[in-house]
């Protein structure tokens, strides 16, 4: 075949043209080659050709391929062109050609669906990171707690934590800090039961929710997790029509003098002071203003850390001297044990005396007949440390006046008048 007279050498089809271009090895032309150059892919392409007869070919075969998509090109709108070269600049960096991408995404979808490419794309970045570290559950949960106290957090907000994730890690044993996801989580909290095997409570559940979820956002903004697992669990609230349950003025009494000795001060105090149990432990003497006959939970007593006075009433003023409190040293604490052991205490005592175990039924008990005597919402909600909104939904129109007095009434039985002590 006879060369072109002329290289660079054009081959024309339509309004597309593919150059040939002729390289020579040295000046005696023994060697040469014969190169095309097109923009196929999107960029400059360079093919060698021993001889030109191929090169030829090559080029007619590009030429018409070029052709071609101009045609196709030809019937895109204004519109279209503009999103094509958007799409251009989005896949910029990622050394992808738009071909691949769309055929990408293609499969994708049609594996999640469309509209969860991306939610799926998340999910399997969190379950399989590239750069984020690998940390064991069980080691980010002691940085965690170190991290708290570093803090400042309180004793009990420790213990609470502690509990909460440590039931976390003793359920999910040897997992990644990345693996749990929001639906293992979700029926993890909706499976929790008590050691009796009972359900817990909703707002027992609301509380692991907000826990765990604290422990995951702490690491989640530290780059170790992609996103938050815990951020969209369920955080179910107690019912307001939901009443609470506390003891008559009867069963208090049999309650208080069932249980052993060491525990009856403290009793008396959740009963007629309404002070929580998680508070008791923490009491000492010098709280106990005598003169003014007011308990003083300072900020490192209460569940809350802020301040309250409530009064002492003359009954739990009665049981205190009978225990000899009144007379203790300052440092004398009110329960020198766990709240566990308060709380075994009252659970036998219950048992003994044949008396409904209730779940905070002294709180319950105190606030619910203090209502009933003072009608005074605001007062009770600042002496027992709830919101007015609490304690008139929870608590108001529960018990009759004539039951509270009954209720702060309740003595020692060397104080109680002969026919009360009879009974």
């Amino acid at each position: 075949m006879a060369l072109p007279k002329r290289f660079p050498h054009r081959v024309q089809i339509g309004n597309v043209s593919v150059t040939i271009y002729r390289n020579r090895v040295d000046a005696d032309a023994k060697y040469e080659s014969f190169i095309v150059a097109d923009l196929l892919t999107g960029k400059r392409r360079r093919q060698r050709f021993p001889n030109y007869e191929q090169a030829l070919a090559e080029a007619q075969r590009l030429a018409l391929s070029l052709s071609r998509q101009d045609t196709a090109a030809g019937a895109v709108d204004f519109k279209d062109a503009a999103t094509l070269i958007r799409a251009r600049e989005l896949l910029k960096g990622l050394d992808i050609p738009l071909e691949s991408a769309v055929d990408l995404f293609v499969k994708a979808a049609r594996l999640v669906g469309p509209h969860r490419v991306l939610e799926a794309a998340i999910e399997h970045a969190r379950l399989h990171p590239v750069s984020m570290e690998r940390v064991p559950l069980a080691t980010a949960a002691d940085k965690y707690f170190d991290t708290l106290r570093e803090r400042g957090a309180s004793e009990r907000h420790l213990v609470d934590v502690r509990t909460r994730i440590g039931r976390l890690l003793h359920d999910h044993p040897g997992r990644q800090l990345h693996e749990l996801t929001t639906s293992q989580l979700q029926t993890w909290i909706d499976g929790l039961q008590k050691r009796d095997g009972q359900p817990l409570s909703a707002i027992s559940k609301r509380n692991f929710a907000t826990v765990v979820g604290g422990f995951f956002e702490h690491w989640r903004r530290r780059g170790f997790i992609s996103t938050n697992p815990a951020a969209d669990l369920d955080r179910p609230r107690m019912r307001k029509s939901e009443d609470v349950l506390f003891w008559t003025p009867d069963e208090a009494t049999r309650l208080l003098d069932a249980i052993e000795l060491a525990a009856r001060a403290p009793l008396a105090v959740a009963l007629f002071a309404g002070v929580r149990s998680a508070e008791l432990v923490r009491l000492k003497r010098s709280d106990f203003q005598f003169d003014s006959l007011h308990l003083a939970l300072g900020g490192t007593r209460t569940k809350t850390r802020s301040r309250r006075l409530t009064p002492i009433p003359a009954n739990l003023l009665a049981w205190l001297k009978a225990a000899r409190f009144h007379d203790a040293s300052p440092t004398q604490p009110l329960w020198d044990k766990t709240a566990e052991q308060f709380y075994r205490q009252v659970t036998e005592a219950c048992a003994t005396a044949g008396v409904r175990r209730l779940a905070n039924g002294a709180r319950h008990s105190c606030i619910t007949y203090k209502v009933a005597l003072t009608g005074d919402v605001a007062r009770v909600s600042l002496e027992s440390g709830n919101s007015p909104q609490v304690v008139d939904t929870a608590y108001r129109g529960l018990a009759t006046e004539s039951d509270a007095r009954a209720y702060f009434a309740i003595l020692p039985r060397t104080d109680r008048s002969p026919a009360t002590a009879a009974a």
